[in-house]
Order: C-alpha cells, then sequence, then structure tokens
C-alpha cells in the first residue's frame, strides 16, 4: 500500500497549529516534506503520530468549540 500525503493546511489542523508553523517546520527540518511539480509541500502522513479517529474527535471538539463561540458573540449586544 502506498503512503499517503497531506497539505501543510491539514498538517496545520492535525497539530492545531498555523500553516506558516508547519512551513517553518519544514525549513528547520524539524518536519520531512516533498514539493509537488506546482511548487506546493506535502507531507507524508506516517510522520503523525494520530489516528483518523482521534482526528475525527478532535475536529468534532473544534466544531462544537466555535458553535459556542459563534452564540456568544452573537448575542452580546454592542452599546449604542
Amino acid at each position: 500500500m502506498g503512503s499517503k500525503f497531506i497539505s501543510t493546511g491539514e498538517a496545520a489542523k492535525k497539530l492545531g497549529v498555523s500553516d506558516q508553523t508547519i512551513l517553518n517546520w519544514i525549513d528547520a527540518g524539524k518536519l520531512k516534506a516533498e514539493r509537488t511539480i506546482g511548487g506546493h509541500y506535502r507531507l507524508n502522513i506516517d510522520q503523525f503520530r494520530t489516528s483518523e479517529d482521534q482526528d475525527a474527535a478532535f475536529d468534532s471538539y473544534f466544531d462544537r468549540m466555535h458553535r459556542k463561540d459563534s452564540l456568544l458573540h452573537s448575542s452580546r449586544t454592542l452599546p449604542a
């Protein structure tokens, strides 16, 4: 079975950091990445230690937090 590769954005989401942090880590040699013909980085998913089930739980948690945050901000009224 071939290796699966992910984008820098997917890696950032998986690790809970910014896209720029991923790029910095690639430049510093902390993460291994390959470039596509178009010049974009792709990272082998095998270098990350979370499972797809963990990723789904993480996504679910952040979706719930985002909804709560959105509700909190939408219920605030601005002073006149």
